[in-house]
């Protein structure tokens, strides 16, 4: 049997393979395992959770061809794929065997198959899949290799430096760094644009701290200089109602920052300041 196992409906128009089940994991009902070991021990091979997985586990160990279809999560299964096979220990015995020097479980009536994984992570419907896509076709995002993207991973102060780096034109300011930037470092003529363009100051001890992960404060901050944006310090100190948020005090550091980032906003500029006239809903 031929055997598609995905965590998303798929639309497969006039797709004809002879004995094919495909099953879509996100219509279904499946309970996370709750690691009672009964399935080996009070009831071999039947599963004590009485739903849709029940359905499931026979028709992968029926299977001869098998074709998982999951999202890529922190490199591996997605949660709907990974409760699922979670699930199948049913198709499992509970004692081990030596195979090519590794442990592994021995398999009840499992046909040996042909496997092939195939992961996504930029689902077209996810609400930022036009933002990847636009960027990575103007070359500024290039992901992490393997065409995975991993969009629900932090992002360092490097890797967003250096897509905002790629906006502008890169400049040669040889000896602008800071203590923790070193010549050899993938990222090192995209901080030292960034310096040129007074997009970034580091932290007062002298680093830049490359690997640790960009704040929403601090993103705010850097695309604002980006764009020659500066909050009218005068206006925000009346009552105009702004859009502000609980989590961010005026003391914060980033209040204005953040303020400039959320609010529309009329304004003239003189003299590279910008002087607000209205908020704009």
């Amino acid at each position: 049997m031929n055997l598609i196992l995905s965590d998303r409906p798929l639309d497969l128009p006039g797709l004809f393979v002879p004995d094919l089940e495909y099953i879509d994991l996100s219509s279904l009902n499946i309970k996370h395992c709750i690691g009672c070991f009964g399935c080996w021990t009070k009831t071999p091979g039947r599963c004590v959770i009485r739903d849709d997985a029940v359905k499931v586990y026979p028709a992968i160990a029926a299977s001869t061809r098998l074709l998982y279809v999951s999202r890529v999560r922190y490199g591996g299964y997605d949660t709907t794929m990974k409760t699922m096979l979670e699930r199948s220990i049913p198709v499992q015995q509970a004692f081990l065997r030596l195979h090519h020097g590794e442990t592994h479980h021995v398999q009840r009536a499992v046909a040996t198959k042909d496997a092939v994984i195939l992961g996504y992570d930029v689902p077209e419907d996810a609400w930022y899949a036009r933002a990847v896509n636009t960027l990575a076709s103007m070359g500024v995002v290039a992901g992490v290799g393997g065409e995975k993207f991993w969009p629900e991973a932090p992002i360092t102060r490097a890797e967003f430096v250096a897509m905002a780096g790629r906006f502008a034109h890169p400049v040669e300011a040889g000896g602008m760094t800071f203590a923790d930037v070193q010549e050899d470092d993938w990222f090192y003529e995209e901080v030292q644009s960034a310096i040129w363009y007074g997009w970034i100051s580091g932290y007062p001890d002298g680093t830049f701290g490359p690997e640790q992960p960009m704040t929403r404060a601090q993103a705010a901050a850097i695309l604002n200089r980006m764009l020659g944006r500066s909050a009218d310090r005068a206006f925000l100190a009346e009552d105009h109602g702004l859009r502000e948020f609980r989590d961010v005090s005026k003391s914060h550091g980033a209040y204005f920052d953040i303020c400039e980032a959320a609010n529309g906003h009329g304004y003239e500029k003189r003299d590279g300041l910008e002087f607000w006239n209205a908020i704009l809903s």
